[in-house]
């Protein structure tokens, strides 16, 4: 009988199975192909078995449809088989509503962002993005943002980097402090190198107001120092401000040092006639070169000793002078024989001697003054002795001549 089948040794027939159709004397149900579907019992045609409906799949013999699983969805009916559940596009979700039986697809939550294949909006939004309805994946804050909460839905959540913070990258969560020579001001990217010629101690900082300039004596040559360079070298000065270097030579030598505050000018050589030492801030360094010395414009920057044959016995000299005759120019030496003074000076030739000669190097240069002579402290030459007077070797002046 059809909607029955016999197998061999049957005394009764059995009813033919949900998921299968069974004609007259048939031995075994015959399944519903692959995409259809019967639920009855005793179907005894293959118009029993109706097409899957969408959103599901019926393998062969399939008593009822099988829901395509959370995180898939299919909008197509007579599906044979899993594998044509499609995966659930990035931006949405794939999931078995309350009371359905059938896979739906929802656009992804804002705040959310969904990957393929998900059954919920299960990712929150990280800080440093923003995630608007139908989110495949986080939309990161632009450098120069920050955005430190999580679940934020668009753009306007990107604040602007604060003053004295830079938000180097995209996704920035959290500032990062302005570092020591730089400043950074509101919306900065990266920090701001304080200028050559200035300097900045401290971090934190917002704008080039910030950038001292260099310290007065030194240098500040590159860009983004957290403190003053180096000192001027001896032999030159450093205004402040100082860009170039710790020998600046911008300033031509003698030229009024207020025409070196233009930009662009660090200082120059120091003048002649003044020791430099290093760190010097104006032309006239810090003293006046002594006696018995010499400074050059520039280096070495410190006092020279004049040499022997040379004296001078003015402060603030760039040179020194001809030794005088009736003089020699030689160091200052202790009765022992030892230097007391190293530099050259002026000393007379000792009374009863005479020097004819200028730049005399040592007391050996003082001629011995001849008999019939006299020669008095410092004689650059010899005097006849008076007529009355007699004068013997070395003698100094004239004595009265025995008249009894």
């Amino acid at each position: 009988m059809a909607g029955t089948f016999c197998p061999e040794g049957s005394t009764q027939p059995t009813t033919c199975t949900p998921g299968h159709f069974c004609p007259n004397q048939t031995s075994a149900p015959v399944p519903c192909q692959a995409g259809t579907y019967n639920p009855n019992e005793g179907a005894t045609s293959n118009a029993s078995c109706v097409t899957c409906d969408s959103g599901h799949y019926c393998v062969e013999g399939s008593a009822a449809p099988e829901p395509c699983p959370t995180g898939t969805y299919t909008t197509a009916d007579g599906n044979e088989d899993l594998s044509f559940c499609s995966t659930c596009h990035a931006g949405f979700y794939c999931a078995i509503p309350e009371g359905s039986n059938t896979s739906q697809m929802y656009v992804c939550d804002e705040g959310y962002y969904c990957p393929p294949g998900q059954s919920a909006a299960t990712f929150r939004c990280p800080p440093g993005y923003f995630c608007a309805e139908g989110s495949e994946e986080p939309e990161a804050c632009a450098p120069g943002k920050y955005q430190p909460f999580t679940m934020q839905t668009d753009s306007s959540a990107c604040l602007k980097c604060p003053e004295g913070y830079y938000c180097a990258s995209a996704a920035t969560s959290t500032p990062e402090v302005c570092t020591r020579g730089h400043y950074c001001a509101s919306g900065a990217k990266i920090p701001t190198a304080c200028e050559a010629g200035t300097y900045s101690k401290f971090p934190q900082q917002s704008s080039i107001a910030t950038c001292d300039a260099c310290d007065e004596g030194m240098a500040c040559s590159l860009a983004g120092r957290s403190q003053a360079g180096q000192q001027c070298e001896p032999g030159f000065y450093c205004i402040e401000g100082n860009a170039l270097s710790a020998t600046p030579d911008d300033c031509g030598y003698g030229e009024n040092v207020t025409n070196c505050t233009v930009e662009g000018r660090g200082g120059g050589f120091c003048y002649a006639g003044y020791e430099c030492a290093a760190g010097s801030s104006t032309p006239e360094g810090d003293a006046d070169c002594p006696e018995n010395s010499f400074c050059e414009a520039g280096p070495p920057g410190n006092a020279q000793d004049c040499p022997p044959g040379t004296y001078q016995s003015e402060v603030g000299q760039a040179g020194c002078l001809q030794c005088l005759p009736g003089h020699f120019c030689a160091p200052l030496y202790f009765t022992n024989g030892s230097i007391a003074l190293e530099e050259a000076r002026l000393q007379p030739c000792p009374n009863g001697t005479y020097n004819p000669a200028a730049g005399s190097v040592a007391i050996d240069a003082c001629l011995t003054c001849p008999s019939g002579s006299v020669c008095g402290n410092a004689a650059n030459t010899t005097q006849p002795c008076p007529a009355g007077y007699y004068c013997c070797l070395l003698y100094t002046s004239p004595s009265p001549r025995d008249r009894g």
